[in-house]
């Protein structure tokens, strides 16, 4: 969508001609920047909520406070908010910018606590002289910052800090993330990026910084929603239509939706097709040697078919996997996870030329309704720790088969998940060690897998899995993807009363049917018993078989070539486990060595 850049106490010797430059994909509409004192801020804007591009133009200033802002996402209930608490206020725009702006003004840093949206937000606090960076709870809208002598520079994309810097100062890869993604497919940018000294703000945090680019606190707000109680009577069902609604106003006529076959997209397909009566138009990819998904694609489009909804299906035969690599490898700050992505970026490209603006899509589906297998991990752990033994083995029985796993396999693992997480962490690190023996030096390469987020095992699962272990990944390469392609980017499952509506309601409700229970068993969607009794986690396809089965000998070759340029790898040790994998079928590890040693020939060596 939109994108911020800001340089606080900026002493550096820089081309300002640059500094929108750097962001200005990511906003077709307008871009702007002011500068004061010694400090920039700019912004690049894609319009939502407000038709005039002069109005909505960014930084905005308060006339009455001075306060300046800038603000890349949406925040879905700025119309209340603006009722609520500015009612006798006049106007000059009907963006939510400017509702956050005069929020501040009234509320202070309180005004966060109200929000329901995705953002990344930087104010100037003109009479405190102090800048405030904030990032939305789930970490939907990425924010990025480095610190360079005195100055400290914040950007939506790490890239844009590379290139505006790229004459003064030169990031090295961080080992520790490469090292944790290749061997643990473990994404912690939650805390890190791929790059040194380039740090993400972290979902859900805000930063204060003084006007001289001193840090002074970071501080976590995000969990003070989940004390509130003003949609106590609300159920699940109600949370969920109104998610979608609140997301389904917009300026544009139409909406598209990714639809996997999954649970996630298919529920959103049925809530979309309550709330709106705008077209909307689904894009979906099979992949033949799974035909439960095509299935179920079917299914649902036969189910939702009215008038107004358009349907469009894919395979992989469509898709021209090399070019997709390459356009991505420009565009992402980080390395491609597994090939579904690049089916994101094929339909990106694909409603670019359709002449579309919204995009939704079932992202955070599997972190806020239980839909990993550690989620199941986490239940059976609690229910070990309470002592209930009885329903305990119960459930052991009924996830047997689960993702093709033993009872066994599940008790070793529930056993695993009550240990301390100093220990945990430890042998992860354990691991990872020897996981990596291709390394030439494995020092200081772990980054603990388990933060403390909660002292309850279960929760604590579940908010690694938001704040930590996965989401904050995804989301920052969907919005490189979505941004690149000028297309506003949508996540209802992202919102955050869902969450807590989660937190509140019975374990044993959560994992009644295997994960994802409470989507299984929502009696507004009467899935079918074959779609509610399935225990496996079906991924969005990504077509990794066909890509293998085209391009081995070409992987294979680039892995054997790319890694002799990455300094601390052993090529040969790379490259023999790299071909064990094939030879294991653990085609999902031996793809992100590829793509790894791909992404850092186009990122690090031009």
């Amino acid at each position: 969508m939109c994108g911020i850049i800001t340089i606080i106490n900026n002493q550096l010797d820089l081309d300002k001609s640059l500094f929108i430059d750097t962001i200005k994909h990511r906003g077709r509409h307008s871009s702007n920047y002011i500068e004061f004192q010694n400090h920039l801020m700019g912004h690049t804007l894609l319009k939502t909520s407000d038709t005039d591009t002069m109005r909505s133009q960014q930084p905005m200033i308060s006339k009455e406070s001075g306060n300046i802002i800038i603000f890349n996402g949406e925040i879905f209930n700025y119309k209340e908010l603006k009722d609520k608490y500015l009612s006798k206020k006049k106007f000059n725009s009907s963006t939510d910018t400017e509702v956050l702006l005069y929020l501040y003004d009234k509320l202070g840093l309180k005004f966060v606590d109200e929000l329901n949206g995705d953002f990344a937000i930087i104010i100037f606090d003109k009479f405190k002289k102090k800048f405030y960076a904030i990032r939305d709870r789930f970490g939907v809208k990425p924010i990025f910052y480095t610190k360079i002598n005195n100055s400290i520079i914040f950007s939506s994309e790490v890239r844009s800090i590379r290139n505006l810097l790229k004459k003064i100062k030169n990031f090295n890869l961080n080992k520790k993330m490469f090292t944790n993604f290749l061997s643990l497919n473990y994404m912690p940018n939650s805390r890190e990026s791929f790059f040194d000294e380039i740090l993400p703000l972290e979902p859900g945090k805000l930063i204060e910084i003084s006007s001289s680019g001193e840090l002074l606190l970071q501080n976590s707000y995000w969990r003070d929603y989940l004390e509130k109680d003003d949609f106590k009577n609300f159920n699940l069902s109600e949370i969920l239509h109104d998610s979608v609604k609140i997301r389904s106003n917009c300026i544009y006529n139409e909406y598209s939706l990714l639809l996997s076959g999954g649970i996630d997209s298919s529920t959103l397909l049925h809530y979309l097709t309550k709330v709106t009566d705008k077209n909307i138009k689904t894009y979906s990819f099979v992949d033949n040697e799974y035909p439960y998904e095509k299935e179920n694609v079917n299914y649902f489009i036969n189910k939702y078919k009215r008038n107004n909804l358009q349907s469009y299906i894919f395979s992989p035969s469509d898709v021209n996997y090399d070019r997709l690599l390459k356009k991505y490898s420009s565009i992402s700050d980080v390395p491609l996870p597994d090939p579904s992505f690049l089916i994101s970026l094929f339909f990106a490209q694909q409603l670019n030329n359709d002449n579309q603006n919204v995009i939704f899509k079932g992202d955070g589906g599997d972190e806020t309704f239980c839909g990993h297998q550690k989620h199941i991990f986490g239940y059976l752990s609690s229910l070990l720790a309470s002592g209930n033994l009885f329903l305990l083995f119960k459930k052991l029985k009924n996830f047997n088969s689960a993702y093709d796993k033993s009872s066994m396999f599940y008790l070793s693992r529930t056993i695993y998940e009550t240990l301390p997480i100093n220990l945990k962490n430890i042998m992860k690190n354990y691991q990872l060690k020897r996981k990596t023996d291709f390394l030439h030096d494995y020092h200081d390469t772990n980054i603990p897998f388990y933060q403390n987020i909660d002292e309850n095992s279960f929760k604590n699962i579940y908010f690694n899995f938001i704040h930590n272990w996965v989401f904050p990944y995804i989301s920052d390469i969907e919005d490189k993807i979505f941004s690149y392609h000028s297309l506003v980017y949508r996540a209802p499952f992202t919102d955050f009363r869902l969450v807590k509506k989660i937190t509140e309601l019975d374990k044993n409700d959560l994992f009644e049917v295997g994960t994802k229970s409470v989507l299984k068993n929502n009696k507004d969607l009467s899935y079918p018993s074959s779609i509610r009794n399935d225990q496996q986690k079906r991924s969005y396809p990504g077509g990794l078989t066909q890509l293998l089965s085209r391009n081995r000998d070409k992987m294979i070759d680039e892995i054997s070539d790319n890694s002799k340029n990455i300094d601390f790898i052993d090529n040969k040790k790379f490259l023999n486990s790299s071909l064990l994998l094939l030879r294991q079928n653990k085609f999902g590890e031996f793809f992100r060595r590829y793509s790894f040693v791909n992404w850092y020939s186009n990122s690090m060596l031009n």
